[in-house]
C-alpha cells in the first residue's frame, strides 16, 4: 500500500508561464502584447474597439475612476525597488475594477479575497452569457505524474487529478474584450480580446507540462473560463 496526496497547485504566475512569448519580461514589458513596452502609465491596448484608438477604447469603455486606479497601480509598481519581484496581482486588480472590497490592492496577495468575494457577491453564469463588467477566471485543470513515498520510503509515481486552480483573473469589456493586470511580477495592465488572453496563457501552461517540481514529474492540464456576475 501506498499513500496517495492529492495537492492543488496555485500558479500565480511564474516567469515559466509565459516562455512561449517573453522568457524573462522586465517590469515594463506586455507578455500578452509582445513585444510592446509600456510608454506610459496608462494600460496598454493588443487591441482595440473597431475603427477606434487606444485612447478611444479606454475612453469608452472605462470609467475615469478604473483608469485613474490602474495608472496610479502601475506608477506604483514601476517606483519599487529593483529587487523587489511580487508585484500586486491579476487578482487584487481585478477586485478593484469590480468594485470589490480589497484590503490592499497595492500590495501582493493572491486568490483569497477573489474568491471569498465571488462566494458572497457573484453567481458563475455561462461563458455565452458574458456581459459588461462580468469577472473571467482562467482555471487550470486536470492530471498530475505525482511523487511521493511508499510506506518503507521508496519512492513511487502515480498519476491522480489535481485540485483545479486560478490562473488568471481579468474583468470583462464587452465587444470580445478584457481588461487584465498581467501578472504579479510586472506592472502592465493591458486590453486585449479574450481569445488573445487566452492563448497568451495557455501556452504559457503548455510550456510548464514538464516542468518537474517536489510534488509531480510533469502533468496534463489545460485553462478553462469560468464567468461571474455581480447578484
Amino acid at each position: 500500500m501506498f499513500k496517495k496526496v492529492f495537492l492543488g497547485f496555485s500558479v500565480f504566475f511564474s516567469l515559466n508561464a509565459f516562455a512561449g512569448t517573453v522568457d524573462h519580461p522586465a517590469r515594463n514589458e506586455s507578455v500578452v502584447c509582445h513585444p510592446t513596452t509600456l510608454q506610459n502609465a496608462g494600460p496598454l491596448c493588443c487591441d482595440t474597439l473597431p475603427g477606434k484608438s487606444c485612447e478611444e477604447t479606454l475612453e469608452g469603455l472605462l470609467t475615469s475612476q478604473q483608469k485613474t486606479f490602474l495608472q496610479q497601480l502601475t506608477q506604483v509598481i514601476l517606483d519599487f525597488p529593483a529587487e523587489k519581484t511580487n508585484a500586486p496581482s491579476c487578482f487584487a486588480t481585478s477586485m478593484v475594477l469590480a468594485g470589490m472590497p480589497v484590503a490592499d490592492p497595492f500590495s501582493y496577495g493572491g486568490d483569497t479575497e477573489l474568491v471569498t468575494n465571488l462566494a458572497k457577491s457573484f453567481k458563475e453564469v455561462s461563458e455565452k452569457e458574458m456581459q459588461k463588467g462580468d469577472i473571467l477566471l482562467f482555471e487550470e485543470r486536470g492530471d498530475y505524474f505525482y511523487i511521493d513515498e511508499d510506506e518503507r520510503g521508496h519512492r513511487i509515481f502515480f498519476w491522480g487529478t489535481g485540485t483545479p486552480t486560478l490562473s488568471h483573473a481579468m474583468m470583462y469589456l464587452g465587444d470580445g474584450l478584457v481588461v487584465q493586470k498581467e501578472n504579479s511580477f510586472t506592472a502592465v495592465s493591458t486590453v486585449s480580446t479574450l481569445e488573445r488572453s487566452y492563448a497568451t496563457y495557455a501556452l504559457g501552461l503548455e510550456k510548464q507540462q514538464h516542468e518537474k517540481t517536489q510534488f509531480y514529474a510533469h502533468k496534463k492540464t489545460k485553462l478553462f473560463t469560468r464567468v461571474f456576475r455581480k447578484i
